[in-house]
Order: C-alpha cells, then structure tokens, then sequence
C-alpha cells in the first residue's frame, strides 16, 4: 500500500498483493477489500479509479477526497472482505502527518567550470519550517528540440559532489565500487546537518544548449518519505552488496499488517530562471 497525502483536496491510494512463498499469487478486486481514510480521525470519501496489471500483480487505486491541511495526521487503512485461497489475510494500515511546505526566500542562477565541463548552479536559500527536519530538492529543465519543435519539462541530474549536503562523500579517490544517484533526482537531505536556520543549496547542474530555464521544487518531507526513499538509494547505491561484500538493507515500510509506506511532503516551486 502506498499513499503519499500533501495538502490538496485528493489523496492517491494504490494497493497491490505480495506473492507469499508456496502459494500462488492472491487474486485481488475492487469487491474483496474495503478502503478507508481518517484525517484527523475523521473519514474521507473513498473513489474507485483504476485497476490494472503491473509486473504480473493486480493493482488498484483509489483516491480520499477531502480537505487536507498541513499538520493533518492521515491514517490509511485496508480491511479484506473475506479471506482468499486460504490465506488469513490482515488488515494493513499505515500513517502519517502533511508536513508544512518551505518558502524559497531567494533564488540566484550562474555558470561555473568544474573538472573541464560547465555547469547550470542555481544557488537557493530557505528557512527551516516547524518540525521539520527533512527536505529534498530537485531541478527541472526546460528543453526545447528545434528539430522536432517540442518542449518539455525534465528532471535535471544534479552533480552532488558540489554541495556538501547532498554528497556524503569525502575527495579521495576509492574504487570501492559506490555511487551516489538518488531514486526520482528527488535530493534528499537532513537539515539537522546545518547548525543555522537558515539552509543554502548549490544545485548544479550540466550545462546543455537545448535547456532554456530552469527551476527548482523543495520538498519538505515526513520522516517515513525521507527513510523510503533513504532505503531506496541505499539499496541502488550498494553495488558491493550484490556481491556479498556488504550488508543489504530493506526497503522501508511504515505499514502495520503489510508491505509500503504511507507519508506525507509538502512542496514549492521557484520561478522559471534564465
């Protein structure tokens, strides 16, 4: 179960199965299990939106509709209608608060030279909202292909060896195999890292000629989104593990009963920069 509330008026909810060892894949339908979303305590209205086949294993999504605020505590949970294939199934539930969005309060654009190649930095800074300790930051390109007269908006690769923040890594050169790419470009970090209120990011990213402007999106997260997707890039980033070489972590869940995560964000924009 997954479920990722922020402060707007739907809340998007997919629910899949596990394949348990020895048994064949449970089936699962809109009629065999009952969804429910409390904010605050109180029930949302529940829409069925979709069904659909990912990887072999069913997949529905639902959607709470209601008012959601920042500081809203959401609570999702999913209650079987009967038992399947003689499988005691449980009810799953996971919860989490809507942390409350930063504010960009001020944004600069330039162009460095780094290791024979130049780079896009977008320099912003932010202060800390309440309570929360984790952010993540992602930069979005506009590109313009004359070719075919298309533009699109896309995530940008940002080189983390030029912001302390988000690289975690020391100069020296050690071939021991490790990387640094973060699930989605989402750039997760933990401002308890930065003594002062206020937080500064260089986000530098590889010049290109068919990047027009740019633009950068500041998550404030939930401690259950920053550990998923801590897990997710730890387990992405251990090349050494695959070959025994090194302890292979879980993935995160914060769901009682199941498998998943259930976590709240906030989010601004910047202004387009040229």
């Amino acid at each position: 179960m997954y479920a990722f509330p922020n402060a707007s008026d739907t809340i998007p909810i997919t629910i899949s199965v596990t394949k348990p060892a020895g048994h064949k894949t449970p089936a699962l339908s809109h009629a065999t299990i009952g969804v429910t979303c409390l904010i605050n305590g109180k029930v949302d209205e529940i829409k069925f939106a979709d069904s659909s086949n990912v990887s072999g294993l069913p997949v529905l999504t639902y959607y709470a509709i209601g008012k959601h605020k920042t500081g809203d505590r959401v609570r999702v949970s999913v209650v079987p209608a009967s038992h399947q294939d003689g499988i005691d199934w449980k009810k799953a539930w996971g919860e989490t608060e809507i942390p409350e969005a930063s504010c960009i309060d001020s944004i600069s654009i330039d162009t460095i030279f780094n290791k024979e190649d130049y780079y896009t930095r977008l320099k912003i800074s932010f202060n800390k909202t309440h309570d929360v300790q984790y952010y993540a930051a992602r930069v979005k390109g506009m590109e313009y292909f004359e070719s075919v007269d298309s533009v699109s908006c896309v995530s940008e690769e940002i080189e983390t060896s030029l912001e302390p923040l988000l690289n975690g890594l020391t100069d020296t050169e050690l071939n021991f195999g490790t990387k640094n790419d973060f699930y989605h470009l989402m750039y997760v970090f933990d401002s308890s890292q930065v003594a002062s209120r206020t937080v500064t990011l260089h986000l530098c990213v590889l010049e290109q000629s068919y990047t027009s402007a740019y633009r950068v999106e500041l998550f404030s997260l939930s401690p259950e989104f920053y550990h998923m997707l801590k897990s997710i890039n730890d387990i992405n980033n251990n090349d050494i593990g695959a070959h025994g070489l090194a302890f292979i972590q879980p993935t995160y869940t914060n769901i009682s009963g199941g498998y998943g995560c259930v976590a709240g964000y906030g989010c601004v924009n910047s202004a387009w920069l040229r």
